[in-house]
């Protein structure tokens, strides 16, 4: 179950540009992880003081499927071109910063 954290500058995003990147990412993880968009929650939060900051940060927290054959360089690069096409097609010059992190991880859901 992939999870993407977005932090964002809100001088640089309106709330609906952000609900459409938010909506895109989770698409787009889904994607390259080979799981169900409504297995791939999305948290979005817009930084309240930043120093030194990008305008936005993309973390996507998810195991590696063979989809990708199993490394963060495979899955990067997929998101990066699938973002890359999203941000042409809406219009989006601001650079994305994205970061994968590979997790080995166990959970239950609805404890």
């Amino acid at each position: 179950m992939p999870i993407v954290r977005i932090e964002y500058k809100k001088e640089d995003f309106s709330k609906d540009t952000m609900q459409l990147i938010a909506t895109k990412l989770q698409e787009f993880s889904a994607e390259v992880t080979g799981y169900e968009p409504k297995d791939t929650s999305v948290f979005a939060t817009e930084n309240q003081i930043t120093v030194n900051a990008a305008p936005i940060e993309i973390y996507i927290y998810a195991t590696f499927p063979e989809v990708t054959e199993g490394d963060m360089e495979h899955m990067l690069e997929a998101l990066k071109e699938l973002i890359s096409q999203f941000k042409k097609e809406a219009g989006i010059l601001i650079p994305f910063n994205l970061s994968v992190v590979k997790m080995n991880w166990k959970f239950q859901l609805e404890v």
